[in-house]
């Protein structure tokens, strides 16, 4: 689970007159329009992501589609949250490191075959040990073996700034509907 915090849009007028109106009392109508719009730059940015291909050219997961589609808002004071829950997302966006937590070693995919599944989901598969790892985990082919996994005790992940739109790009997402809010007002319509 990844929670962004969006308090502030526009400059120091904007961010006063919304401190003003949070007070009155249809004031949910505001952080519904600014959640709404901050939410949506997010979920748009992850489809797009999810829009390229992967690296090793295997069949897609979906993984950022489903982190779109897991993208939702809340009200705080002065402000909205919009949080994506969706497991390993913060892991991709801040790095770090990862260990396994039921088994000794991680299985790392080497080929696009192993890329989505899971080392248990192939029959005939042979470990070989290999220097500067914790060994291989592949098939026979003829004299060869196929190296489907790596298998390692632990990796450590880079950051990924590009997981998330710019704060920013949200900012403006949420000061984009609270100005298509106001607009609405002003012609006597109410969101």
């Amino acid at each position: 689970m990844l929670n962004i915090t969006v308090s502030k849009v526009g400059d120091v007028k904007v961010h006063r007159m919304l401190n003003a109106i949070s007070r009155l009392p249809h004031s949910n109508h505001i952080t519904r329009a600014m959640g709404g719009g901050a939410r949506k730059v997010v979920k748009e940015h992850l489809y797009e992501k999810d829009a390229q291909p992967n690296k090793m050219g295997a069949k897609k997961t979906h993984y950022y589609r489903q982190a779109g589609d897991a993208v939702t808002y809340r009200s705080k004071k002065g402000g909205v949250v919009v949080t994506i829950e969706q497991v390993g997302i913060r892991q991709r966006w801040l790095g770090g490191t990862i260990t396994p937590k039921k088994s000794k070693y991680l299985t790392i995919p080497v080929s696009s075959k192993s890329r989505s599944k899971r080392a248990r989901e192939f029959s005939g598969l042979v470990y070989v040990k290999r220097r500067g790892t914790a060994g291989i985990l592949g098939l026979p082919d003829g004299e060869k073996i196929d190296a489907l996994y790596v298998l390692k005790k632990s990796v450590t992940q880079r950051p990924d700034p590009t997981v998330l739109p710019k704060q920013r790009e949200i900012e403006s997402g949420a000061s984009k509907a609270i100005d298509a809010l106001v607009k609405s007002i002003l012609k006597g319509r109410l969101v």
